[in-house]
């Protein structure tokens, strides 16, 4: 109940965060691209009628002037609100390293706002994503949290905050739960408190905004054999995909190693960003009223090619230069517009095919995302969400899992993982599921022929026995052949070091060194089992013993570690 509870409080928190982040970010626009620029794109400034009406150089100036304030803010208040949002919560979640100052997410929302505002090329998710983190984070130090739920609630703030800001609920907090790997795996002990968070966050946001979708669609009547026409659209966008992530990357390695300062990074990237804009104006911004303009068919097949490998070039030098923003909506754009390309293609081909463009734009926005951000089944849940439009789910799936699939493990989100064994975060969990698979009579031999001492046995004649076999312990028995306990080498040498005298030797006995209180193990008993017995008795060795209380043997701390190596080894060579 506790974290049921906390979950819709920070949801609740993150949904009014979101809102207001929303609305800078369109105060931005409006006072800035539109009033001052001249160019607002269409559906997005309430009564612009006009898409671009002042002089280039000063919609060109607007966006460099923007990263480059929204630069120096970064860097001298809160340095890890540059580049891309999503990416620093997905490095925060695996190294456990959440910040809790509500600096951070105040800083990202205004640098991002700025950025976005003035014509940069990215998107509000990446922000939200990393303000609603930082929420949690903030909240979860308040209220005394584990590290363990601090993670957990990390999660549900960020996936609250693009499923608010998206009008996406269950796309958001599937995406929160599934882009921290590159793999098909989810976060799954935290997806029920995301869920919960998410839809929280969407109450409160439509509150003050509205549920209504972000993007209006045509109608598409599905046939089952238009699908495997949309499957192959999964590989059209491969190529495409691969390109914008390798060129995202290195235009952020070229900068992160140049010796230019960290706060004028952004402000040359703005100058390419520029240079794209005084082509096409459409590239600025996140470019959601262009979408829209796709999705109504209003882009012929050039305007479509242009667009996406601009935008391809203006998000990687927006984000990829460190100007603070998101690589969702962006994204988005390109696959929209890669959409568009290969359905006008497609008819040039099959003049024939009943399939509105417009369906094919909304499948590309879906199979591009899963293919460059490894979420198939977010993308697949949130574009019906984005769109109120079920009627392209099978198509969407189709295309998105084989974009997926077949697409490797390049991705736009560099502190991903591939799985959650390569994850900090896990790698406890990770040993304990390894250790938990192996027995102890699957990590050392079992019984073992061993030399028993008596009770009565002086150290004297341990020492000697100790000598000529290079035994750790050695397990005493009485006289019935009961197993008393073990002797250990440490304790032995403690008392046969040249300063004691040697009377000693001669007079203290086996059943005075005797380790009576060691925790003992039997065959079936795991290996994490061991471990806890080897942690809390601080011994080399511990005893096994069968059921009726036979001695078997002994299992030693190396053997142990061996056995785990070996089937950790095991499970990487059969995942290779």
């Amino acid at each position: 109940m506790r974290g049921a509870g906390f979950a819709v409080f920070v949801g609740m928190v993150s949904g009014f965060m979101a809102y207001v982040f929303a609305q800078v970010v369109h105060l931005a626009k409006k006072s800035l691209l539109y009033d001052i620029g001249g160019y607002a794109e269409p559906h997005i400034i309430k009564g612009a009628t006009v898409t671009f009406w002042g002089p280039m150089w000063g919609l060109i100036a607007i966006v460099a002037a923007g990263a480059l304030i929204s630069g120096i803010v970064v860097y001298l208040t809160a340095p890890e609100a540059m580049g891309d949002g999503t990416d620093y919560m997905i490095h925060s979640f695996h190294t456990g390293r959440i910040k809790s100052s509500i600096t951070t997410p105040v800083i990202k929302a205004l640098a991002s706002a700025l950025v976005i505002g003035t014509g940069g090329s990215a998107g509000k998710e990446g922000p939200i994503s990393q303000i609603g983190a930082g929420v949690a984070g903030v909240l979860s130090s308040v209220f005394r949290l584990t590290d363990r739920e601090k993670r957990m609630f990390t999660l549900a703030g960020a996936g609250a905050g693009v499923g608010a800001i998206f009008k996406a609920p269950i796309g958001g907090a599937i995406f929160a739960a599934e882009v921290l790997y590159r793999s098909a795996e989810l976060e799954t002990e935290a997806l029920t408190h995301i869920i919960v968070a998410s839809i929280a966050a969407y109450v409160v946001y439509g509150l003050f905004d509205t549920w209504s979708p972000i993007f209006t669609t045509p109608s598409y009547q599905f046939s089952i054999i238009h699908v495997p026409v949309f499957a192959l659209m999964g590989f059209f966008m491969i190529p495409f995909g691969y390109f914008y992530s390798r060129l995202l990357r290195s235009v952020h390695t070229v900068f992160t190693r140049s010796m230019i300062p960290r706060f004028l990074t952004p402000f040359l990237g703005a100058i390419v960003v520029g240079f794209c804009i005084a082509v096409i104006p459409a590239v600025s911004s996140d470019g959601y009223g262009w979408v829209q303009e796709m999705l109504n068919e209003h882009l012929g097949l050039k305007m479509l090619i242009v667009f996406a490998l601009l935008k391809i070039v203006a998000t990687s030098f927006t984000l990829g230069a460190g100007a603070s923003g998101g690589l969702y909506a962006p994204s988005f754009a390109i696959g929209a517009a890669l959409g568009g390309v290969y359905g006008h293609l497609l008819k040039i081909i099959l003049p024939n095919i009943q399939i509105s463009t417009g369906a094919f734009v909304l499948v590309g926005m879906g199979s591009f995302f899963a293919c460059v951000a490894k979420v198939p089944l977010a993308t697949i849940i949130m574009i019906a969400e984005l769109t109120g439009n079920y009627d392209l789910l099978v198509p969407i799936t189709a295309a998105s899992f084989f974009s997926f699939f077949f697409s490797g493990n390049w991705t736009i989100y560099e502190a991903q993982v591939y799985s959650k064994k390569d994850s900090q975060s896990h790698r406890q969990d990770f040993m304990v599921d390894v250790l938990d698979s192996i027995t102890v009579m699957g990590a050392t031999h079992l019984p073992q022929d061993r030399i028993t001492l008596r009770p009565d046995m002086t150290i004297e004649d341990v020492f000697r026995l100790a000598t000529s076999t290079g035994r750790q312990s050695f397990p005493v028995m009485d006289i019935e052949g009961n197993f008393l306990g073990l002797v250990y080498m440490d304790d032995l040498r403690a008392i046969m070091h040249p300063g004691t005298r040697k009377e000693m030797h001669e007079i203290v006995m086996v059943n005075d060194l005797v380790r009576d209180d060691v925790p003992v193990l039997k065959p079936s008993d795991t290996l994490h089992k061991a471990l806890t017995y080897f942690i809390r008795s601080g011994v080399e060795e511990l005893p096994v013993l069968s059921d009726e209380g036979d001695f078997l043997g002994t299992i030693s701390h190396s053997e142990l570690i061996a056995a785990y190596e070996r089937a950790v080894s095991s499970y990487n060579n059969s995942n290779v």
